[in-house]
Formats: C-alpha cells, sequence, structure tokens
C-alpha cells in the first residue's frame, strides 16, 4: 500500500508540532526541516487547518499551533482530513467479466480499511510523544 506523499509530511508536521505543542511553529521552520518550500508547507498544512487541527495565524506574531491538546488528536483525524474518510462499511457488489460476484473481494477490503481506521481512531499525537509509536 503506498502511503500518499502529503499524507507523509502532514503527519511529519503534525508530530514535528506535538513535540512543543504550546509553541508557534512557522512555516518558514517547517520548510527548513523538511527542505520545502514556504508555499508547499503552507499548501499541506491547508487541510489540517480546515479540519481546525491546526490553528494558523498570520503576520509577524503568526505561525501555526496545534488545534487541539495533544490527547485529544487522534491519527485518524490527520489521516482523513488530508485524504477523505476512509471506507469502512461499504460492501460493494459487482459482477466481472465471468459473471462471478466479487462482494467478498470488497468486504474483505473494507473489513481491512475498517481495522486500520480502529487503530488509527485509537493513536493520539500524545502517545506518539510518549514514544508508544513510531512514524515513518
Amino acid at each position: 500500500m503506498k502511503i500518499p506523499v502529503e499524507l507523509q509530511y502532514g503527519l511529519l508536521f503534525m508530530c514535528y508540532m506535538a513535540k512543543n505543542p504550546k509553541k508557534r511553529v512557522l512555516a518558514q521552520e517547517l520548510a527548513k526541516e523538511y527542505d520545502f518550500t514556504y508555499e508547499h508547507v503552507a499548501k499541506l498544512m491547508r487541510p489540517l487547518i480546515r479540519s481546525n487541527l491546526v490553528l494558523g495565524k498570520r503576520g509577524p506574531n503568526g505561525g501555526y499551533v496545534l488545534g487541539r491538546p495533544l490527547n485529544k488528536i487522534t491519527f485518524l483525524e490527520i489521516i482523513e482530513s488530508i485524504r477523505g474518510p476512509m471506507v469502512r462499511d461499504d460492501y460493494y457488489i459487482d459482477i466481472n467479466k465471468n459473471g462471478e460476484c466479487v462482494q467478498d473481494l470488497f468486504s474483505i477490503l473494507s473489513i481491512f480499511c475498517g481495522s486500520i481506521g480502529d487503530m488509527f481512531s485509537k493513536i493520539t499525537l500524545a502517545d506518539y510523544v510518549k514514544g508508544k509509536v513510531k512514524i515513518l
């Protein structure tokens, strides 16, 4: 399974901010840390801001801060804010070229996504900071 680049960096940014949750992090700081341009950092932060996981402020006292306490932000929320909802209970029925029902395949994939979603819904940024989980 390939993890999209924007998701990788979104998780890295959130984990970076989690290490100093009260510190206001500048886009330039993230850009330097991960060898990005300021514009690219700002683009990657937009979905996190839209979902209120991050609060962004422009200007001389601007920067990014986490929108909630570390123990109230799950990895599932981060993932879904960047990539959209994970498929959980969608069971598809389809007929392939041979006339066979492929519902079982989609049921398995749906259960798989649901299991991953459940796992990520139990892991918080606080768990990451405490060393209970490693990222990338």
